[in-house]
């Protein structure tokens, strides 16, 4: 398998809905961050003219017109900033945005916005997803149409609902992240994963269950690069609020000595005690 450095700038993220998965600390949100500051860079102007374009077709039968859009299109639920030099940082987003508008659920978003949704598993556990999950559904089967890009991440991918999963069109498997260095000098930041095609892997697997087998590679190699001043562009710990619920002050408890006199045992055992599972 081929390792291939991927080139935003060639390689633009259009009509993709990925889930970056990875154990604790590889680099799934910076990875995500990175790719929001790199398509800003490259594509935000397309992702406007695709919004307005498609603003200008729909009001020419519209007796209430819709403003074009004068801002950028980057929506996350995790502050990044964008562009250092102008202060731009990303719209915020939460997961249950991510619906078909309704009379309740009324998010409309323009024709070529992208998403990054982090720790997605957990926003969907903190929300009534019987709710959630309906709007979500509807919205994942048809973000082609509007040109959305969707990016979510979480540290296991069964944690989310089986549709959700199926409607994934890449699969991110994050294995390593580190600057490199030379001598004294840290080079730039580099995210390695393996790009899986979800959907084509599904229909490759069906294909096979009925016995119809052929050889389609459905996973490449990737390397992601940057500069490491992307972990200055958002907080990388912005779950330590739920820490600081109630918060006083910090207290300490010391360890006690052990002198295996009858009281310490029983004391011991009595605050210790071994559960039968």
């Amino acid at each position: 398998m081929l390792k291939k450095k991927w080139n935003i700038k060639k390689e633009p993220l259009f009509n993709k809905y990925v889930n970056i998965v990875g154990p604790q600390g590889v680099g799934k949100t910076s990875c995500g961050a990175t790719v929001f500051i790199l398509d800003y860079k490259y594509h935000r102007k397309l992702r406007t003219k695709l919004a307005n374009d498609f603003i200008e077709k729909i009001n020419q039968n519209r007796i209430c017109k819709i403003p074009k859009i004068r801002t950028h299109l980057y929506f996350s639920n995790v502050k990044i900033l964008l562009d250092k030099k102008r202060n731009i940082y990303t719209h915020l987003v939460h997961l249950e945005d991510l619906s078909l508008p309704d009379k309740v659920l009324l998010n409309y978003f323009p024709k070529g916005s992208i998403f990054f949704i982090q720790e997605a598993d957990s926003e969907a556990d903190s929300r009534d997803w019987r709710k959630l999950a309906r709007g979500l559904i509807e919205f994942s089967k048809r973000f082609r149409h509007m040109n959305y890009t969707v990016i979510i991440d979480m540290q296991i991918n069964e944690n989310f609902d089986k549709k959700l999963r199926q409607l994934l069109t890449n699969i991110w498997f994050m294995y390593y992240s580190a600057p490199k260095r030379y001598f004294i000098f840290w080079k730039r930041q580099k995210w390695y994963f393996y790009d899986l095609q979800n959907q084509l892997n599904d229909f490759v697997k069906n294909l096979a269950s009925i016995g119809v087998n052929f050889k389609l590679n459905v996973v490449a190699k990737r390397v992601l690069v940057f500069k490491p001043e992307v972990f200055e562009r958002f907080n990388s710990f912005s779950s330590d609020v739920y820490f600081l619920e109630d918060l006083k002050e910090y207290k300490f408890k010391e360890h006690g000595v052990m002198d295996y006199s009858e009281k310490a045992v029983e004391e011991y055992i009595k605050n210790n005690p071994i559960v039968s599972s």
